[in-house]
C-alpha cells in the first residue's frame, strides 16, 4: 500500500472589491491554477509506471461574495509506492506554488508532513495468509493480488519490525444492500463478516503455531 503525506497550503493574496481586479491579488484564482497544476505533476511529470496520487481534501477562501479573497488555505495527501517519487512530488509541488504565487503577486506556504510509511507485505507470509484462508473459506473466496493498492496503512510499522501480511475481510453485502465503498458517506457493513474475521485470525495463528513449534 502507499506512503501518504499530509499538506496544509495557504496562499497569501490582497482582497478587494471585484469590479476593481487588477488592485487585488485574488487567491481564490491562484488557488484554481494551483489546484490544476498538482494533476498536471501527476499526468504530466511523473513516470505513469510509478503509482502516485495528489488530492486537495480541503479548501476554504473568501467570505464575502463581493469581495476578492485575500487567502485561501487547502489540506490534502500525497500517495505514493516509493521514496524516490515521494520526495519528486513534494519538490514539484513547492515550485508549482513558487511560480504561481510570484507570476500572481502572492506568496504561499506549505507544510508536508510523512504521514504513514509504504505498506510491503512479506511474500512468504502473504502466502501462508492465502492458504489458510483458502483452507477455511475456500479458494473461489480468497481473492490475491500483485497489484498495489493506495490507500494507507498504519500496520506498516508493524511490517517494518516483523515479517507479516496485511489483508482484507470483506464487509459488503449487495443481498443486504452494503455496498457502498470506504469513505463513501453511505459506507456501511456487514456485521455477519465480523465473526468471519475473528475465525480467520485464530485459523492464522494456531497454523503458525503448528509451523513456529
Amino acid at each position: 500500500m502507499a506512503a501518504s503525506d499530509v499538506f496544509e497550503i495557504t496562499l497569501k493574496g490582497k482582497g478587494g472589491h471585484p469590479g476593481y481586479p487588477h488592485e487585488s491579488v485574488d487567491a481564490i484564482a491562484m488557488a484554481c491554477r494551483v489546484i490544476e497544476a498538482f494533476q498536471f505533476i501527476i499526468s504530466r511529470e511523473i513516470n505513469p509506471l510509478e503509482p502516485a496520487a495528489i488530492t486537495i481534501g480541503t479548501i476554504h477562501g473568501g467570505y464575502k461574495s463581493n469581495v476578492i479573497a485575500s487567502e485561501v488555505t487547502m489540506t490534502g495527501t500525497i500517495r505514493t509506492q516509493s521514496q524516490n517519487i515521494r520526495e519528486i512530488v513534494s519538490s514539484k509541488m513547492k515550485n508549482v506554488l513558487e511560480h504561481i504565487t510570484a507570476m500572481s503577486g502572492g506568496d504561499y506556504e506549505l507544510k508536508v508532513v510523512p504521514d504513514l510509511p509504504n505498506l510491503e507485505n512479506d511474500e512468504k507470509m502473504a502466502e501462508f495468509v492465502k492458504k489458510v484462508c483458502s483452507m477455511q473459506l475456500g479458494e473461489n473466496n480468497v481473492i490475491f493480488s500483485n497489484t498495489p493498492a493506495m490507500g494507507s496503512e498504519d500496520f506498516a510499522y508493524y511490517l517494518q519490525q516483523k515479517p507479516g501480511a496485511f489483508f482484507w475481510i470483506g464487509c459488503g453485502n449487495e443481498k443486504k444492500g452494503i455496498n457502498k465503498p470506504l469513505h463513501h458517506p453511505a459506507f456501511d457493513m456487514d456485521e455477519d463478516a465480523l465473526a468471519i474475521g475473528s475465525m480467520i485470525h485464530v485459523a492464522i495463528a494456531l497454523e503458525y503455531l503448528k509451523i513456529a513449534l
